[in-house]
């Protein structure tokens, strides 16, 4: 290169070089995604600290602040908030707006908070985003109107299809399809209970609900009504009634029910067969057929502490709740007389001989009619001895025997805690057959003067009414 063009290069290079670096600056320019705010090129925003903007605010969203070392953990977070948010509100007025009784508003409120989450509030996104220096920030809303008004399609359209199965049910009736009648207002409350969380939750933050909401509520109750209205009218027939049956043997004659409305069979409805005193077993349907009859064979009688045996068919309605309301059950009641050995002795022996479980027994017992006296012994006896020696003495009696055991297991803050445990068993005395024999456990009873008398005494009154709840379903009285 000549001498000459040497200084011309060192003027121009330097030159050349800073239209080459703008050029490269304002390349990919062009993008329409919006650009991640950074510390270092803008300032904190405001909506980190006061949980809005101008544009996104309280009163139009439901807005909620995330953090986190990502992008996409600060987002997260921002949703969670959310929804932490509206699981908050809607907890402090579930009360007031369910209107239900004591021990299910938490159940509601459960059932409802499982749609409020970040994930199932649909609408829920993401509306402006900052990365600083050491953390990144999100801001997450979710438009209150238009939720809301998701939330008021969803009851509407739910009441909708509960009126039309509602008018397909009158419909049924008139021509006597009663099958179909009592599905299409099975379904019809199904749907109305379908929409309630919804419109619990429209409640919360808006008085007075949703019409179609307010319209749902007053279906559920002229459904129960009509329900009911139609019970009332089923008729009844049985056969078999008060046979003589003998224990261990079968039933000579199947017992049946027949039910019936407006003079027409009840078919294909489903019943349900139980015993309410002693036991039986049996083979039953579990649906009426073509003549509205459900018929159950007894291929067992079993020992009962009383000398008749109730067997029960009833109509299961089979329905949801309308509103709280009790259902009329059409049933048909069985008695079956047999020779059973309807005295009974009880014995139950405890830590210290208070008597406290045998008189519990003893006296549920003869609430429900039964012949029963108290064995009053002294000292400690094993119970195989024992039941040998009453069975000499008292072979026309049935023996309901156990042992009980207490101690104080905790003393702490004036406060003495005692637990009974121990096992209860029933005994034929004049085959020696066992008829049951179960186990109690972790009856507790507590004084809070400290007395460890008073804390004993409570365990076993506790150990008592379990026992007594183990001879009723056992023995079936």
């Amino acid at each position: 290169m000549s001498a000459l063009g040497r200084p011309y290069m060192k003027r121009y290079i330097p030159a050349v070089y800073t239209v080459m670096l703008l050029c490269l600056s304002c390349a990919g320019g062009g993008g329409t995604s919006r650009t991640v705010k950074t510390a270092k090129t803008l300032q904190r925003p405001e909506w980190i600290s006061r949980g809005e903007t101008g544009t996104y605010r309280k009163t139009m969203f439901w807005l909620g602040v995330g953090t986190g070392d990502t992008p996409e953990q600060a987002a997260q977070s921002a949703r969670q908030d959310v929804s932490s948010q509206i699981r908050t509100h809607v907890r402090s007025r579930i009360t007031d707006v369910a209107q239900m009784r004591d021990g299910s508003v938490q159940e509601r409120f459960e059932s409802i908070s499982q749609n409020i989450t970040d994930t199932k509030l649909e609408g829920l996104e993401i509306l402006e985003r900052f990365t600083g220096r050491r953390r990144c920030y999100a801001l997450a809303g979710l438009n209150k109107s238009v939720f809301l008004g998701k939330i008021s399609d969803k009851v509407s359209e739910a009441v909708g299809k509960a009126q039309s199965s509602f008018s397909q049910a009158k419909a049924e009736k008139k021509v006597g399809r009663f099958s179909a009648y009592y599905s299409h207002l099975r379904k019809a409350l199904s749907l109305i209970n379908g929409m309630k969380d919804d419109e619990y939750f429209y409640r919360s933050f808006v008085k007075g609900g949703t019409d179609a909401g307010n319209r749902g509520f007053a279906l559920e109750r002229e459904t129960g009504r009509e329900i009911n209205s139609f019970l009332s009218g089923v008729k009844v027939e049985k056969q078999g009634d008060k046979q003589k049956g003998s224990q261990g043997k079968p039933l000579g004659s199947p017992l049946a029910a027949s039910f019936s409305v407006f003079g027409k069979p009840l078919s294909g409805f489903p019943v349900v067969w139980k015993t309410k005193r002693g036991r039986v077993v049996c083979d039953a349907s579990s649906r009426t057929d073509a003549e509205g009859m459900s018929v159950c064979r007894v291929t067992r009688v079993e020992q009962s502490p009383v000398a008749a045996i109730q067997v029960v068919c009833s109509l299961d309605t089979g329905m949801p709740q309308a509103g709280g309301a009790e259902y009329i059950r059409p049933e048909a009641v069985f008695s079956i007389n047999i020779d059973t050995i309807s005295k009974w002795l009880v014995y139950i022996q405890e830590t210290g001989n208070r008597g406290v479980i045998t008189s519990c027994v003893i006296s549920d017992m003869k609430r429900k009619g039964v012949e029963v006296h108290e064995l009053n012994l002294q000292g400690t006896f094993d119970q195989n001895t024992f039941i040998k020696q009453a069975s000499r003495k008292f072979r026309d009696y049935n023996l309901i025997t156990g042992s009980f055991q207490v101690r104080e297991i905790d003393r702490v803050m004036g406060n003495s805690t005692s637990r009974a445990h121990g096992n209860v068993k029933a005994v034929q005395l004049s085959s020696g057959r066992i008829l049951f024999h179960e186990t109690v456990t972790n009856a507790i009873g507590v004084s809070h003067t400290g007395d460890p008398k008073e804390s004993a005494r409570k365990a076993l009154s506790a150990a008592g009414k379990k026992a007594t709840e183990t001879v009723q379903k056992q023995l079936g009285f």
